[in-house]
């Protein structure tokens, strides 16, 4: 038996709570499951209409729709995820498509600690292991999408054609665009999404420009994974928001993680309040404080992450007592690295490696983009001040040598597009 096989089949009966949700065995070659949580959704039936009108793959696909309620739901919840049911299946009566089959799951009384959208996709990912089981699939895509998201002709063929052609590859955050004008929304919500999304693409940026290794989108709608992968790291976790982030960061650190830019999702703008933060949450909060200006992280805090960075590999080549390097750093990361024993971690690291290139990595899995995000939060609670998305978007493309800047959001919003469209190497100055 194959080890990765081996692996799948360890991971199915340690880790899994749930027994086989779906009765009808796989087809053979099945290549590609898409998981999509579906709670009190009122309009999925659009996003699998998506999936069904794509481009076929050359292999079979499943799409997961995991239909979920907690126990303490109101019933009319329940009713609503029942009718969404009765749709789903009269949406696959009508759309019969050979390589595509659609199985909803539906699932109430999930206990009411560990129900959300973590639990929810766990549980269809967890399915899709089982089906890549059966069918002796170790290598076979779990997607992850969501029940308010659309995707473009090419998202199947594209995603099929990715992994086939890079059998190294772990995982992909795919290319996403929210909507940004129509009439689906009010001009408040799309003024509010451009920021966000400018926000996004800001953070992301601002970290590849300086050389960070782990500048990936964590989105829970445009991501994919290979089945081995997944039940490497330990499968999904089971947070009630960010969970897509907290299990992308453990993947990306398996290396081989890749931008997949060559097609792309559709996330809603809707504001929402069901998870504690995400897209939806933040634009609930940005139209109710009625802003006009979307706030970030200051650059000069990313600017001192350069500094920083640049001194790390000093510690090895140049055999520099941590103590006194330690001094070298700017202020704020001072502050940051005493309140997460910075001194007594690369110590630790120094001492059980032999070459650069492995101490690097160490360091980097150690400063990952969770302790990033925790450094920029401490720099400005004590000695940065977040700034307007847009003049902070536009200070960052400046610094990386962009000029003729337009000074709206939604002007600066397509240059970031671009860019993440094509990701380049571009570092910023060092003031």
């Amino acid at each position: 038996m194959p080890i990765n096989m081996e692996a799948l089949e360890t991971y199915l009966r340690r880790r899994v709570s749930f027994p086989a949700l779906i009765d009808r065995p796989p087809r053979p070659h099945l290549n590609n499951v898409i998981v999509i949580p579906c709670h009190d959704e009122a309009r999925v039936t659009d996003t699998l209409s998506s999936i069904s009108s794509c481009s076929l793959p050359r292999n079979p696909v499943e799409v997961i729709i995991v239909i979920n309620a907690s126990e303490k739901d109101p019933p009319e919840v329940v009713v609503r995820n029942r009718h969404t049911l009765q749709e789903i299946e009269n949406f696959i009566k009508e759309e019969h498509r050979d390589k595509i089959r659609f199985f909803p799951v539906f699932i109430s009384n999930l206990p009411a600690k560990k129900a959300g959208v973590g639990l929810a996709r766990k549980i269809g990912m967890d399915e899709a292991v089982r089906r890549f089981v059966l069918t002796k699939n170790t290598d076979g895509i779990i997607t992850s999408l969501d029940a308010d998201t659309l995707v473009d002709p090419n998202y199947l063929t594209t995603l099929e054609d990715f992994f086939m052609c890079k059998p190294e590859i772990t995982g992909v955050s795919i290319y996403f665009e929210h909507p940004v004008e129509g009439t689906a929304f009010t001009p408040e919500v799309y003024e509010a999404i451009i920021q966000y999304e400018l926000h996004l693409r800001y953070f992301v940026n601002a970290l590849r420009f300086i050389g960070y290794p782990f500048a990936f989108h964590t989105i829970g709608s445009a991501f994919a994974v290979r089945a081995d992968a997944y039940v490497k790291q330990g499968g999904m976790n089971i947070r009630q928001g960010g969970e897509d982030f907290y299990f992308l960061r453990k993947i990306i650190k398996q290396g081989n993680f890749a931008d997949l830019t060559e097609t792309r999702v559709i996330p809603s703008p809707r504001p929402r309040t069901k998870v504690p933060f995400g897209t939806g949450p933040e634009i609930q909060k940005f139209l109710a404080g009625k802003k006009r200006d979307f706030l970030t992280y200051d650059p000069e805090a990313f600017r001192e992450l350069v500094r920083f960075f640049s001194l790390i590999p000093l510690l090895y080549t140049q055999n520099i007592n941590p103590e006194v390097i330690f001094y070298r750093f700017p202020l704020s990361v001072q502050g940051f690295l005493g309140h997460v024993q910075f001194i007594r971690k690369i110590h630790e690291i120094l001492e059980n490696v032999s070459a650069e290139k492995t101490y690097l990595k160490r360091f980097y899995f150690w400063f990952d983009t969770f302790r990033v995000i925790k450094y920029l939060n401490y720099s400005h609670a004590y000695f940065f001040s977040k700034k307007p998305v847009t003049i902070a978007v536009r200070e960052i493309l400046s610094d990386a040598g962009i000029s003729s800047l337009p000074r709206a959001s939604r002007g600066l919003l397509k240059i970031l597009r671009k860019l993440d469209r094509n990701p380049g190497k571009k570092k910023l100055s060092i003031y």
